[in-house]
């Protein structure tokens, strides 16, 4: 019940903004802000939010802020004669209110959170990015890096070994985003990026996993699957950031 409620509180916060669906549909997602930002992700677009909402609150508040939705379940995404399509109506919704209504014009922010950030498979993604850069070349691009993802789930090892340190021990990290500078995909894509975020530079003391934080200052786990934050997590690690780069969106 703990762990469900673990995974729930993530996306409180973020389902109560507006999203790209709501664009000229909803009163209360009018472009009153001079600024407007959008979040564009897969599942750790929830995560990014998180992150910047406790790291940054005042210049968010301040500003229009549209979630795409997560690009997961956006079977079959492709470009067609300049338009974005799915084959799955929920996401062909949310892509229609990025580009058919032309909401990508008016945006000045990415905050582009994506797990696996350099993989092939994540190419689509950065597409999008790259078109809405083409329609609004001042758009600036934060990328959130990846952090690490795990084998066995930290809360599972929390549960089943409370004396273990650390949940990173070596042979508990399925993946992890050391050396994403040498990748094609970073390579082929760098230009587009603005601000990189590199969450184990700043949550790490080097390239030993297990120097690497997995949990927050009093006692919230990581996450509670293999990957995605725990909301707690999220915000110790945006507000770490912030304390570091308190300028970030002076940029």
């Amino acid at each position: 019940e703990i762990i469900e409620q673990g995974r729930k509180n993530r996306l409180t916060n973020y389902r109560q903004a507006c999203f790209t669906r709501h664009w000229l549909n909803r009163s209360d997602c009018a472009l009153t802000q001079p600024n407007t930002v959008l979040f564009l992700g897969n599942s750790h677009e929830p995560d990014g939010f998180n992150f910047m909402h406790a790291g940054y609150p005042e210049p968010l508040q301040q500003a229009n802020v549209f979630n795409f939705g997560t690009i997961n379940g956006c079977t079959d995404l492709t470009k067609v004669d300049d338009r974005w399509h799915s084959t799955a109506p929920g996401c062909q919704i949310r892509l229609d209110g990025l580009f058919t209504r032309q909401l990508d014009k008016e945006i000045d922010v990415i905050v582009y959170s994506v797990h696996h950030t350099f993989l092939p498979h994540n190419d689509k993604p950065w597409e999008m990015v790259a078109d809405i850069k083409q329609v609004n070349p001042q758009v600036k691009v934060v990328v959130i890096g990846d952090y690490l993802e795990t084998k066995t789930p930290c809360v599972r090892v929390r549960n089943e070994a409370p004396g273990q340190k650390n949940c990173f021990a070596f042979d508990n990290v399925a993946r992890h985003a050391w050396g994403y500078a040498t990748s094609e995909m970073y390579i082929k894509h760098r230009h587009l990026i603005d601000v990189y975020i590199d969450q184990l530079k700043l949550l790490c003391t080097s390239q030993a996993p297990e120097t690497c934080l997995d949990k927050t200052d009093n006692g919230v786990i990581y996450s509670y699957d293999n990957h995605h934050k725990s909301i707690e997590f999220s915000e110790m690690a945006g507000e770490m950031y912030s304390a570091e780069h308190p300028k970030l969106w002076e940029q």
